[in-house]
């Protein structure tokens, strides 16, 4: 993802009280993350700064909206939507530590952090493994007529073009012969 200076958060100042920054996160914002599962989206963020003691803050990410991506079965976009509440806390330390999505360790000589990745990654999490259209009857149907099997109805002409299994007779005749 590219710098953008929307989702960084300095911590120059050492924060006393408790403060919201509000964010909506549209389809631009999906589109400059690559390899994103997730191609747009309507997504109202409130990120919640609540100062700690010793230089520790925690961070709530609360989002609500639906977000676009393809479906499993069709391809075809289909809206999810998301209601998550994620925590990350940060502190300030002496280098820029090893980042995890729970817990990021920030140089107190450079106390800014561009929150950008996380707050796609934090939202990523929460996807289900598989995402169809409910019920398939959504989905594309020029693409589900591939996918699904169909049982062949009698007088259908499906049952007329069977494949002819006499090569696989023969041999079944021929091994048994053998025996």
């Amino acid at each position: 993802m590219s710098k953008n200076r929307t989702y960084v958060i300095d911590f120059t100042h050492i924060k006393k009280e408790v403060e919201t920054v509000e964010y909506h996160l549209e389809d631009a914002f999906f589109e400059h993350i690559e390899g994103s599962e997730i191609t747009g989206g309507d997504v109202h963020l409130v990120v919640t700064i609540t100062p700690m003691p010793n230089r520790l803050y925690d961070l709530t990410f609360d989002y609500s909206g639906v977000v676009t991506l393809p479906c499993d079965r069709c391809l075809a976009p289909m809206q999810l939507p998301m209601e998550v509440h994620e925590m990350v806390t940060v502190e300030l330390g002496e280098a820029l530590d090893d980042e995890d999505d729970e817990h990021i360790v920030l140089n107190e000589l450079d106390p800014t952090y561009d929150f950008g990745w996380i707050t796609y990654e934090l939202l990523a999490l929460h996807l289900p493994i598989q995402h169809t259209h409910e019920p398939i009857e959504e989905c594309d149907q020029e693409m589900v007529k591939y996918l699904v099997d169909r049982v062949p109805e009698e007088g259908d002409q499906e049952t007329a073009t069977q494949p002819d299994n006499s090569v696989w007779d023969d041999l079944r005749s021929k091994i048994e012969n053998k025996q």
